[in-house]
């Protein structure tokens, strides 16, 4: 999925600004950023993602929740 992205955008990264560690999940708040390399259209966004682990690898990604509560709910963690 990184991969794809890097392809597609010009300067893509992103910059997590907190991350919450709660048992088999982490919950980033992330600012990816990035310019599309065919529009050149400029990419900013701030959103929330979690991420489940198991045997301290990435199991799953779920990208793209508007807010801390709604991640958390989401895997069923509260802040």
């Amino acid at each position: 999925m990184l991969s794809a992205w890097r392809e597609s955008f010009d300067d893509f990264q992103a910059d997590i600004h907190e991350c919450i560690e709660a048992g088999d999940h982490v919950v980033c708040v992330t600012r990816w950023t990035g310019r599309g390399k065919a529009s050149d259209a400029a990419v900013d966004n701030l959103q929330v993602d979690v991420y489940e682990l198991w045997e301290r690898k990435i199991v799953r990604a779920t990208l793209a929740y508007p807010d801390k509560t709604t991640a958390l709910a989401a895997a069923g963690l509260s802040e």
